[in-house]
């Protein structure tokens, strides 16, 4: 049985619109959040009718164990250092730049 990996998303924005859509009901992947501090912004829209949990902050996802993959989508380099500090060590993360 192949595992499930839980993904979450930091950025709000199209790149996050589009992984949801590429990911969204799809077996093997399961986005457990996604994080903006834009309520409108299109990810977070998405996701809001998705019923995928939404927030204005990341920190109450980095000590989540059961995170595999942090996709950065906000296309910021700070973003993805300060991700880098304080996620867990199973935690994979992507983009950034």
């Amino acid at each position: 049985m192949k595992k499930r990996i839980n993904l979450l998303l930091v950025g709000g924005g199209k790149g996050a619109k589009a992984l949801l859509e590429i990911f969204a009901g799809k077996p093997g992947v399961s986005v457990v959040g996604v994080v903006d501090k834009s309520s409108d912004a299109p990810g977070v829209i998405l996701a809001k009718q998705l019923r995928i949990p939404v927030s204005d902050n990341y920190d109450e996802y980095l000590n989540d164990a059961s995170i595999d993959l942090i996709a950065n989508v906000t296309g910021k380099r700070d973003v993805s250092e300060d991700i880098l500090k304080r996620k867990t060590t199973k935690a994979e993360l992507i983009g950034g730049e």
